[in-house]
């Protein structure tokens, strides 16, 4: 074996090994107040059946999370609900990591990725079994293999209701309404590839549904339509900006700053949560400039989800802390389709952006920096936030329809 080999074998296997060691370290850590939640879902579901548990758990949130979960504990049924959920967290986060190098073989990417997945899965969010999913479902999509995009796809949902936000674009992916020959308007589905994507997809869901039924839709219904009329609960967005403004300035009506901390407002009256229409203005016109794209490829794809996701976390009401995972794992796909450095830059700092947001909530909780009694510094990162990641969506949509006229150009010249 040459020396370079020995090295590369070296550094992969103390990476792997420094990778195991770290998830250890938070077996025991107690994580959010979520884990409450799923520890009862474990309880539900050994007393009562995978079906009948999920109809009492009443949350938003699909059953394939918890059949994960009950498949961990019919493993080790001796171990206490939350070993078994630890075991999960740990479970899933290495196994996207092998994922990640094993189809990419970027181990800079992986370390990153490793190192920006795994505050979510200390704190045990269900979001990290939602990653190797994800992965697997875009890389069949790049591969043009639609039946695993589909079966991946279906059950990528079927963790979190989430990723419904980026549906419509994969579905437009496969319909061209500009003839890429002469830029008339000329309408063409790919119907034999969207089949092959939708019907296994379709087949999952109609049996996940025949199985738990009214329960499903319900959940379904809760995830989309009902966010409590909150407007940013924990979510450093622009939500969190006008509530600080209100708590500020209108303590009379909601109440004052919590020693100079902003907190979630509940039950907000709809003209203060006006905003979140910037997210459908945002999220229509992306869907319109992609459905006008002669071309459609894979980077056209991640670019338009990472913007209507993006447009999803900035602007809507009922946001949470760590809903910008989902959008950091596409910044992810998109640097492994085109791997340029402004794209690593940006996966680094969609990482960064989510992992500050959990961090300051729940490993520094109070202890944040109150400026003057009334201003809390995460105030600032909000701002920076908002700024941020608007002028991404901007940059994207500039990349996407640049890309378009260079497209034009180069056909005019070959007609010329």
């Amino acid at each position: 074996m040459k020396r370079k080999n020995i090295q590369d074998l070296w550094w992969k296997c103390a990476a792997a090994v420094s990778m195991i060691l770290l998830s250890a370290t938070f077996f025991n850590s107690p994580g959010m107040g979520d884990m409450n939640s799923w520890n009862m879902w474990l309880d539900y579901a050994k007393q009562y059946g995978l079906r009948e548990g999920f109809r009492m758990q009443g949350d938003m949130y699909p059953p394939f999370a918890l059949i994960l979960q009950t498949a961990m504990q019919k493993i080790w049924p001796a171990l206490s609900n939350f070993v078994v959920l630890r075991i999960a967290n740990i479970f899933y986060l290495l196994v996207s990591a092998a994922l990640i190098q094993i189809l990419y073989k970027d181990g800079r990417a992986t370390a990153l990725s490793f190192g920006g997945f795994i505050l979510g899965a200390d704190l045990g969010y269900l979001d990290i079994e939602m990653v190797p999913f994800m992965i697997l479902a875009f890389y069949f999509l790049s591969k043009e293999k639609y039946i695993l995009g589909g079966v991946f796809g279906a059950l990528l949902c079927l963790v979190k209701f989430q990723p419904l936000i980026v549906l419509p674009y994969v579905f437009i992916w496969f319909v061209d309404v500009v003839d890429a020959d002469t830029g008339k308007l000329k309408i063409r589905i790919r119907i034999k590839a969207l089949m092959q994507l939708a019907i296994p997809a379709a087949l999952i869901g109609a049996a996940t549904l025949l199985i738990y039924r009214m329960p499903l839709l319900k959940a379904l219904y809760r995830a989309l339509c009902d966010s409590g009329d909150a407007i940013s609960p924990n979510a450093f967005n622009l939500g969190w900006i006008v509530q600080y403004c209100l708590e500020r300035f209108h303590a009379d009506l909601f109440g004052p700053l919590d020693n100079g901390q902003i907190w979630v407002i509940w039950n907000v009256p709809a003209a203060y949560r006006s905003f979140k229409y910037l997210f459908v203005v945002v999220y229509a016109a992306s869907v319109i400039i992609m459905l006008l794209q002669k071309k459609k490829d894979h980077i056209l794809l991640l670019k338009c989800c990472i913007v209507g996701y993006t447009a999803y976390f900035l602007f809507n009401c009922g946001v949470h802390e760590n809903h910008l995972f989902l959008g950091a794992v596409l910044m992810m796909l998109l640097y492994f389709a085109e791997p340029t450095g402004h794209n690593f830059n940006r996966m680094v700092m969609y990482f960064l952006i989510l992992n500050v947001n959990l961090f300051v909530l729940y490993r520094m909780g109070y202890a944040r920096l109150i400026i003057c009694d009334t201003v809390d510094s995460t105030l600032f990162l909000a701002i920076f936030n908002v700024i941020f990641l608007t002028v991404t969506i901007g940059w994207f949509l500039y990349e996407i329809l640049a890309s378009c006229s260079r497209d034009q150009r180069d056909a005019d010249k070959c007609q010329g």
